[in-house]
Order: C-alpha cells, then sequence, then structure tokens
C-alpha cells in the first residue's frame, strides 16, 4: 500500500494559533504528524500543508477546557512549555494535551510517555529562568523618567518576567527589553503590551544614573567577604550569561586618551638646551711671568 502522505500544521507562532490547532483536531478532524510556525519550517516533497489562523476565542475555549477537564497545573505547565526555545516542542505538547484530555489530572503519572516527561522538564527550566531573571532585572532611569532595562534569556520568558513587573512596580512606567527575539514589554501605569523593536536602539540615562550606578557596585564590593569568595558556587546560582546585563559586573574602567601621534606634515621637533645648561666660557690660562 502507497504510504499516506504526512500532514504539517503552520501556524503564527502564537499560543493563541498553537491552540487553535487543538479545537481543529477535536472539531475538524485535524490530525497533524507535525506543527510547524509559519516562517520557519523547510517544505519537503510528499508532504501536505494546512494553514491554521489563530482565533482568541476558539483558544480561549481550549485553555479553559484544560484548567477544568486536566487541571490549572497542567494549564501552567504547557503555557510555561510553549515558552521554551527547543524547536520540538509543539508535538510534544499537542500530545500531552490529548492525553491530559483522555486521563484528566493524572497525566503527569504518566511517565512513560517521553513527551510527559518533555513537557514538565521544559516547563520546569522555562519558570525556573523566569524566576531567576525577576531578580537578575537591572533598570535605568531614562531622561523622560521611564525605566528600561535589557534581557537575553534562552527561553521566551518576557511575559512571565513582565507580569510580574507588572504587580512589583505598579506605579511606574517602564520597558523590559529582549534583545535576543527584538520585543520588549511596554507598561504604561495600567498594562503592558508585548511589541517588536529595532535591531538597534539608543537608551540615554538620565543625569544621576551614573551615580547610583556608582553607588550600587560601591554597596556590592562593601558587603562582600573576600576571605569567603567562592566563584564557582556564584557561576551555578548566578550564570554567566546573565551578568552582562547587571549593573555590579559591567564596570567601565575610564583610561586617559593616548596622545595623539605627530604628523608627517608637520617639521621635526628641535631639541633646544635649556639655558640653565649652558655652559660659561672657560676661563684663559694664566700667562707666564718672564
Amino acid at each position: 500500500m502507497p504510504k499516506c502522505p504526512s500532514v504539517c500544521v503552520l501556524f503564527d507562532g502564537t499560543f493563541d494559533g498553537f491552540l487553535t490547532i487543538i479545537h481543529a483536531h477535536y472539531y475538524d478532524r485535524l490530525e497533524p504528524d507535525y506543527i510547524f510556525e509559519s516562517g520557519s519550517y523547510q517544505q519537503t516533497i510528499g508532504s501536505s500543508y494546512v494553514n491554521v489562523e489563530a482565533d482568541a476565542i476558539k483558544s480561549e475555549v481550549v485553555f479553559r477546557a484544560i484548567k477544568e477537564k486536566i487541571s490549572p497545573d497542567a494549564a501552567s505547565s504547557v503555557y510555561y512549555s510553549f515558552l521554551c526555545f527547543e524547536p520540538d516542542r509543539f508535538m510534544n505538547i499537542y500530545r500531552y494535551i490529548l492525553l491530559g484530555f483522555k486521563t484528566g489530572a493524572d497525566v503527569d503519572a504518566y511517565m512513560k510517555y517521553d513527551y510527559v516527561i518533555y513537557v514538565r522538564r521544559t516547563a520546569k527550566y522555562v519558570g525556573g529562568e523566569a524566576h531567576l531573571l525577576t531578580g537578575f532585572c537591572r533598570f535605568t532611569e531614562t531622561e523622560r523618567g521611564v525605566l528600561y532595562a535589557k534581557i537575553g534569556p534562552n527561553n521566551n520568558v518576557l511575559p512571565l518576567v513582565a507580569n510580574h513587573f507588572a504587580d512589583r512596580l505598579m506605579n511606574e512606567q517602564w520597558i523590559i527589553h529582549d534583545e535576543k527575539r527584538k520585543t520588549a514589554a511596554v507598561y504604561d501605569g495600567s498594562e503592558f503590551v508585548i511589541t517588536d523593536v529595532p535591531d538597534e536602539i539608543n537608551v540615554a540615562g538620565n543625569a544621576s544614573e551614573d551615580g547610583y550606578r556608582k553607588l550600587w557596585r560601591t554597596f556590592y564590593d562593601t558587603i562582600a567577604v573576600e576571605s569567603r569568595v567562592n566563584y564557582k558556587l556564584q557561576r551555578n546560582h548566578l550564570p554567566l550569561r546573565y551578568r552582562k546585563y547587571m549593573t555590579e559586573f559591567n564596570r567601565e574602567i575610564s583610561k586617559p586618551p593616548a596622545p595623539e601621534p605627530p604628523s608627517i606634515f608637520e617639521p621635526p621637533l628641535t631639541l633646544e638646551q635649556p639655558s640653565s645648561f649652558e655652559r660659561s666660557p672657560a676661563p684663559e690660562p694664566p700667562r707666564a711671568s718672564n
């Protein structure tokens, strides 16, 4: 018998778009073999491609069903795992949800399935990185009074970090910029939105920002106990990839400007002997008497 062509489902890469695929499975009998983002897949011969448009209403129905028919913890695991950077996450989450609708709240007990282990592992990984960044974010106050922070996480944890600071800094206006994904969470004092940003942006701090940075570095150096420094343990708790965004690890050492070399078109310098070193004329030798 001839082999049936594989069904590849394409979506826009959003969480709403992914949950719409789950809705299409139950209501439109869609059976995907692979799930790809629309802008990141390689077309193969013998495969059929189905494009699923994101639908916020269908997505809300599916997410509510996951909470009610499986568990709220499973819904959180699905969302956290979706934010992972690994490209094979879509089919693993898809199979995890289908199993959850069959088994209910005991879905995490089915450790014999690789996709259950995968969802639990990636959800824990994403949640751990988001928790770290809630403490590693360093804000700079701009000239307009807006707080700005730059991050570069492995996973797409910007929504989780922004949700934390929307509750923590609810009376401020701030921007958290994910430079890896070229996105930013912008909070206006009431709610935040995530938007795309240009490749390079220039953010200038206010006049007092340099002084506060020096104070923070002085505090960091003062509380350190030199006899108990443990760099290996420090790297375990604070990985190196986060340090370039943190004030206490960015030490700008000011060096004096190097002297400019003389131009080849200028006349050569002449060294004149100072007057203090001028020799007085030698005295005349005494004449011999007759």
